[in-house]
């Protein structure tokens, strides 16, 4: 038990100066640092997410995707490895599986307004790219569910307003 507190207090403070370096734009001691953790702990959550954001930061879009499907794989409730996932392929283009793994994010967080705005994005791009009604309402239900989860969320009302523009509902894109 005693040796289990003292290896989690080790990676806690090994994620938290992995991801000092990554803020401070340090990127090559970040992922040594985020590799360092999964050496020790191949599945760690969040170090497997860092690491993931890192890879698709340097357009190493693969790793990250490959990162991330297998820290779903030992953690498949993880809702933060699934938005990940999620927004990488919705950034990628492949918006049926964004949609997927977001709609699992989003049902893992009901009220986190992140997941629900990438929810959003993605049926929006989809609903664009086809031109389908349907899944533009499916975005804008996404974007009214996060903007009344964080009403002082700006991403969500300004996402709400324009796929109410791109629908032409401009009177209620205005308010």
């Amino acid at each position: 038990m005693t040796e289990d507190v003292v290896k989690d207090a080790e990676t806690s403070s090994r994620l938290k100066a992995a991801v000092e370096h990554h803020q401070r734009g340090e990127l090559e001691d970040a992922e040594a640092a985020y590799r360092a953790i999964l050496e020790l702990e191949p599945a760690h959550p969040m170090a497997t997410a860092n690491l993931a954001t890192l890879a698709h930061q340097t357009d190493r879009n693969e790793l990250a995707l490959s990162l991330l499907e297998t820290g779903i794989s030992a953690h498949p409730d993880h809702a933060i490895l699934r938005l990940n996932l999620g927004e990488i392929y919705r950034q990628l283009g492949r918006l049926d599986e964004a949609i997927r793994s977001l709609t699992a994010a989003a049902q893992a967080l009901p009220n986190q307004a992140q997941a629900r705005i990438a929810l959003g994005r993605a049926y929006n791009s989809r609903g664009a790219m086809a031109k389908h009604a349907q899944q533009h309402q499916a975005a804008l239900d996404d974007f009214r569910e996060a903007a009344c989860a964080d009403d002082e969320n700006a991403a969500a009302h300004y996402n709400l307003g324009t796929c109410l523009k791109d629908a032409g509902q401009l009177g209620e894109a205005e308010q």
